[in-house]
C-alpha cells in the first residue's frame, strides 16, 4: 500500500504509534522501522542495540538511532527474548533510511506472551 508517497509492504504488521513494523519468521519475529521513521530521523549515522537475549517488554527500546538532527528509540511492539540484531546497520546504519523493510531491519524476538501473538495473526 502506498499512502502519500510512502511505502506500507502488506505482508507487514504495522505499529503506528512507534513507527515500526513487524514480520512473523517461524516462531520469532523481525522488527524495523517504517519510511515514515526513517524520514523523521533524516540519515541514520548510529544504530545502538540491547544485548543478545535480553528480555524486552512491550514498548521498550531494542536499539537506538541517531542522526545529526534526530535521537530516538526503536521501540519494540510486543514482549520476548532479543535473539538476532541486524550488525549490518552498525556499519552501515543508512540500510535503515534506504531499505526499511528489507536490508534495513534492526532486530529478531522470540515473542513469549500467547495473547501478543494473537495481534500477529496466529
Amino acid at each position: 500500500m502506498i499512502i502519500d508517497n510512502c511505502l506500507f509492504p502488506d505482508e507487514l504488521f504495522y505499529d503506528l504509534e512507534e513507527n515500526v513494523w513487524i514480520r512473523r519468521e517461524n516462531d520469532a519475529v523481525a522488527i524495523g522501522i517504517t519510511c515514515v521513521y526513517a524520514f523523521i530521523a533524516g540519515r541514520v549515522e548510529t544504530v545502538k542495540f540491547k544485548p543478545l537475549v535480553t528480555f524486552l517488554e512491550r514498548g521498550k527500546s531494542v536499539a537506538t538511532i541517531e542522526s545529526a538532527r534526530f535521537f530516538s528509540a526503536v521501540r519494540t511492539p510486543i514482549s520476548g527474548k532479543l535473539i538476532k540484531i541486524n550488525k549490518e546497520l552498525v556499519s552501515a546504519p543508512s540500510l535503515a533510511n534506504k531499505h526499511p523493510y528489507s536490508l534495513g531491519w534492526f532486530a529478531k524476538i522470540l515473542p513469549v506472551s500467547r495473547g501478543e501473538k494473537i495481534i500477529l495473526g496466529a
